[in-house]
């Protein structure tokens, strides 16, 4: 929720509840995605702890999902025969496309004692359900 609205998943989403067709590449590139709420949970803990002074601390949930996918889990939440919106293929790859992103979180969980909590479905159900509230 609050994404700015040219990234994937906002748009993604609005297109879907808007009932536009979403054109979208084979979607076998994967993101480590993690909900907003343990992203601020990871700050908050961070700016407390005085050892993460001038650290780099990576922060996801250690799992990589493929945009196919996070587009089908989306759509499937959304319903209504949201998925043959999904133009699956349809785009090729960006140049320069990175096509494994995953984190490590190792560091977060030992420093602050934190890991991500909620899940890919459930972040991308909030989620949905946010843009449901403001469109």
């Amino acid at each position: 929720p609050g994404q700015v609205r040219d990234m994937v998943l906002p748009t993604l989403i609005r297109s879907l509840l808007d009932g536009q067709r979403f054109p979208m590449s084979e979607g076998s590139q994967t993101r480590d995605y993690i909900y907003v709420d343990d992203l601020v949970q990871a700050l908050l803990l961070a700016s407390k702890e005085p050892l993460a002074i001038g650290r780099v601390i990576n922060v996801g949930s250690g799992t990589s999902s493929s945009m196919k996918d996070v587009a089908k889990i989306a759509a499937g939440i959304i319903g209504e025969d949201a998925e043959d919106l999904l133009d699956i293929g349809k785009l090729g790859y960006r140049a320069n496309e990175i096509m494994e992103y995953r984190v490590s979180s190792v560091l977060a969980s030992e420093l602050l004692n934190w890991r991500a909590k909620t899940s890919l479905y459930d972040g991308l159900r909030m989620t949905v359900e946010y843009y449901r509230s403001v469109c």
